[in-house]
């Protein structure tokens, strides 16, 4: 019987990293945090952010959504600290959003095969 230990590589849970992330994959970030949220009604998302403020999550949906609210915010302020936030027109903001159907993944770039 062998008495050698195997380690595992782990993420310390009080350790942080700086990853580097596009716009777009920002925006997929914001769309997937509306897609969560939308999984309840007005009332429902109203409710679960008023326990996030004073409470810990109370199940997976608050769990999640506060997951992603905080990861989201902590890019906002990076793009702000690094003053990489544009200014564009409200009516050109409104078309990119038409034209954009980001509902239909088959409508986003997807990487190519490496068969």
């Amino acid at each position: 019987m062998s008495t050698t230990k195997s380690e595992v590589e782990v993420f310390p849970l009080d350790a942080t990293v700086t990853v580097e992330i596009s716009g777009a994959f920002y925006a997929r970030l914001t769309q997937l945090l509306l897609d969560h949220a939308m999984t309840k009604d007005a009332k429902g998302i109203s409710a679960a952010y008023d326990n996030l403020k004073s409470n810990e999550p109370q199940d997976a949906y608050e769990y999640h959504l506060l997951t992603l609210s905080i990861l989201i915010r902590e890019i906002e302020a990076q793009v702000k600290k690094e003053n990489k936030f544009e200014k564009i027109d409200e009516t050109t903001f409104q078309k990119l959003a038409e034209d954009s159907d980001l509902s239909d993944p088959q409508s986003q770039s997807q990487p190519e095969s490496q068969d």
